[in-house]
């Protein structure tokens, strides 16, 4: 499994060196700022950069292949249980269907440092939470899953999108819609300033628990489970502004409210310290697009 995204990123890179330059379709590179990462309704990490590079080539006039990869940091020196790093390379292609309706399919590798905490003090014997996948070893300090996806997008008002997902090594399913419009502030306010009003609404059935053990004691026993798996609904709105500096270059800051329908001591919620499951997030970048 770890193999299929060198494969791919290998077989984008063939073509890209067989193609003219007029194949190119895009480049989208972005860098930004979350007071709070959220993944599908989970609070995962507080404080966090991200970033993301994106190449497409277009291998038809309505078919475009992709690749990209999109770290995610912590920020701050908040306690360890509070998110994990993760590099997440990813592969698609897209299908022009209509002028306004797209289909896109793909796979995604995630690879993350599994961060841990223990919680009850003198670092012994006290209730270790980690946020992983599959049965981690001793020696085991990062972890990885593969994931699919695909959906449909429509060039339409709202720009309304929905997309399923399935990891393979959580063995978990996952099914977001999401709608966005953008409020034109030039005549207003100041040139190339606009209003993004976005939505999300999702669902998520993970077949594994999220790596919770009870103790340092049991922490390695896979078989030690504190919680029960449970699938659960998450939701989100954001508004943000965003400034066109120039044909390439957008800014943006904003803030959103994001949160899941689990109970504060289940999964996914109870392993995070405070036992929270919404977060008002405030968040900032600056995307360039070629």
């Amino acid at each position: 499994m770890k193999k299929i995204p060198i494969v791919m990123v290998t077989l984008f890179g063939v073509c890209a060196l067989n193609a003219d330059d007029s194949m190119f379709s895009y480049l989208d590179c972005k860098v930004g700022y979350e007071s709070e990462h959220m993944n599908r309704g989970r609070p995962e990490m507080r404080k966090s950069i991200f970033a993301e590079i994106e190449l497409g080539l277009a291998l038809s006039d309505v078919l475009t292949t992709y690749v990209g990869i999109a770290p995610v940091v912590a920020a701050g020196l908040g306690p360890a249980s509070d998110g994990r790093d993760e590099v997440k390379p990813y592969v698609g292609l897209c299908y022009d269907a209509t002028d306004t309706i797209k289909l896109d399919a793909g796979y995604a590798h995630h690879f993350y440092v599994a961060k841990r905490d223990s919680v009850g003090g003198g670092g012994g014997g006290g209730q270790v939470i980690v946020e992983g996948v599959g049965n981690l070893t001793e020696q085991d300090k990062y972890g990885s899953s593969g994931e699919i996806y695909g959906g449909i997008s429509a060039d339409v008002l709202l720009s309304p999108s929905i997309y399923c997902f399935y990891d393979f090594t959580k063995r978990e399913f996952a099914i977001e819609g999401n709608v966005s419009h953008i409020f034109d502030l030039s005549d207003r306010l100041l040139d190339g300033l606009g209003l993004k009003i976005s939505g999300k609404l999702g669902y998520d059935k993970p077949k594994k628990l999220f790596g919770i053990r009870k103790s340092i004691d049991n922490f390695f026993d896979p078989n030690v489970r504190a919680f029960s798996a449970k699938g659960y609904a998450y939701y989100g709105i954001g508004a943000d502004l965003i400034l066109s500096i120039n044909g390439n270059v957008e800014a943006s800051v904003g803030v959103a409210y994001e949160g899941n329908s689990a109970g504060k001591n289940d999964a996914p919620n109870a392993y995070v310290n405070g036992k929270r499951r919404d977060a008002i997030i405030f968040r900032g970048g600056v995307s360039c697009s070629f």
